[in-house]
């Protein structure tokens, strides 16, 4: 199967780029070709810390940690301080911006990839931090004494290092274990009740965590994007999102008094039509479909959600808008249907049998993430990418400021029914013999054969709560998860 058409997923090249690839693949315009340089230039003078910065915001030049690679480039939504390369490394990229400039004008092809490799490898800055406006910000709802406590154990307990196949038992024990359930299992006021708690944080203070707003909604947008490759397309990603999500529901538990259980969302049930699923119903208890006004704002264009029980719901990051949803988006990105309705086939049973089927953490995160698929389409991004608006992530900012640090898919209240099914899929292969503490795989997002990521190894959550080792989130029945499905 392949998407023909990728254009709309690399918005850093220009579409004609795409246009006529059958004729001419690699034919540039001068605009397009300037285009490009650019952007390259612009990495480059952030490289060289040359660029101009806002008052409050400073760079530290120090070296790049070995570890945590990221690509992100400096950012005014995540205020703070920075990592660099040294200095000559970046003349370096200067005289290799040189070379290829001249390469341009003898070959098209070549300059076309020398400028893709340019802009998409250059050594980015990287936002080491998020500037809070409490720089050590505390959530009243988490133990955070019993958290590093939890945290020394399942360090000090890793097979890797005490010699045992498994850890010993906590110190902390569950009082009880919640049970998430499917969408459809939960009543009907437990749906409203759901809805309600949703919209509720974003009454509730972010307490100094984002530097854009004061609301507990959005500072899980801001957590969520704040050098969001550390977490993404590398081995982090499970055990990092079951986190999150947890910690969404707490909030939702404790600053909103939801008693229900958290949902999750089966849409492997609903892959022949996802879009005729329960859960995009336009009523009270539904998401809501895409809606009928077309909207854009500073570049965010989609259609906004007028329907459902988020109808004119407004969300903050990157600017304030309304929830943006395209649910056409998927027939640009694969006009053949080749992955079915809404790329389906991307979480279909198959696709979650073969997951399940994988021996090695490593191999079960790629069939996860999609590694062997064309842009990623997989059991997590198929619904990311059969939306086109805030639910999808960083690809709906493109040709926009926010490119590419952005990522705003917790901005949309499916998010985390969505993610909650991702993690009940790794909960589901940890249940098979062998697999409840196996973990392994990259650090590197750009390098999926690296194999250096370890289970003692921390999860940063930018001030949501203190970061977390890898093996604390192994088993969602151990405090303080205290959850199962």
């Amino acid at each position: 199967m392949m998407i023909t058409n990728l254009s709309p997923l690399f918005p850093a090249l220009p579409r004609r780029v795409f246009a006529n690839r059958t004729r001419h693949p690699y034919c540039l315009r001068s605009r397009e070709i300037a285009s490009l340089l650019r952007k390259a230039f612009l990495n480059i003078r952030m490289h060289l810390l040359v660029s101009n910065l806002s008052v409050g915001e400073e760079l530290h030049y120090r070296k790049k940690p070995k570890k945590r690679l990221s690509f992100l480039t400096y950012n005014p939504m995540l205020r703070g301080s920075f990592d660099s390369y040294p200095l000559p490394q970046g003349l370096l990229v200067l005289v290799f911006l040189g070379t290829m400039i001249r390469a341009m004008f003898l070959s098209g092809a070549l300059a076309l990839g020398l400028l893709q490799t340019l802009v998409h490898t250059l050594p980015f800055v990287h936002a080491s931090t998020a500037n809070r406006r409490n720089h050590d910000p505390i959530l009243p709802f988490l133990d955070y004494a019993g958290i590093a406590a939890a945290a020394a154990e399942a360090v000090q307990n890793d097979p890797t290092i005490a010699r045992r196949s498994s850890p010993s038992p906590p110190s902390r024990t569950c009082r009880n274990i919640k049970k998430r359930k499917e969408w459809r299992q939960l009543t009907k006021t437990q749906k409203k009740d759901y809805m309600r708690a949703i919209k509720c944080l974003q009454t509730k203070s972010d307490y100094g965590i984002s530097p854009i707003s004061n609301t507990l909604f959005d500072a899980f947008t801001q957590v969520h994007q704040s050098n969001w490759t550390d977490f993404h397309l590398n081995a982090y990603f499970l055990p990092w999102h079951r986190w999150f999500v947890w910690l969404h529901a707490e909030a939702m538990t404790n600053e909103c008094g939801y008693s229900g259980p958290t949902p999750y969302w089966n849409y492997t049930m609903d892959y022949k039509d996802p879009f005729a699923s329960p859960i995009f119903s336009t009523d009270e208890t539904g998401f809501g479909s895409h809606g009928q006004e077309r909207v854009n704002v500073s570049g965010l264009a989609g259609f906004k959600v007028d329907n459902g029980a988020f109808a004119n719901f407004k969300v903050n990051l990157p600017v304030p808008h309304y929830l943006t949803r395209d649910f056409s988006a998927w027939k640009r990105l694969d006009p053949t249907g080749a992955w079915g309705t809404a790329f389906g086939e991307a979480f279909s049973p198959q696709q979650v049998a073969t997951a399940l089927g994988a021996n090695k953490f490593s191999d079960f995160e790629g069939v996860i993430d999609g590694f062997n698929a064309p842009i990623h389409i997989g059991l997590h991004n198929g619904p990311h990418f059969f939306n086109w608006g805030d639910w999808t992530g960083p690809e709906w900012l493109g040709g926009t400021p926010w490119y590419p640090y952005g990522n705003t898919a917790p901005n949309d209240p499916l998010f985390w029914n969505h993610h909650a099914y991702v993690d009940y899929i790794f909960w589901t292969w940890q249940q098979r013999p062998g697999k409840q503490w196996l973990f392994n795989g990259n650090a590197d997002w750009t390098n999926v054969t690296d194999d250096s990521a370890l289970r003692t190894d921390l999860l940063p959550f930018h001030g949501m709560g203190p970061d977390v080792p890898v093996a604390l989130a192994l088993k969602t029945e151990r405090w303080p998860l205290c959850y199962t499905y």
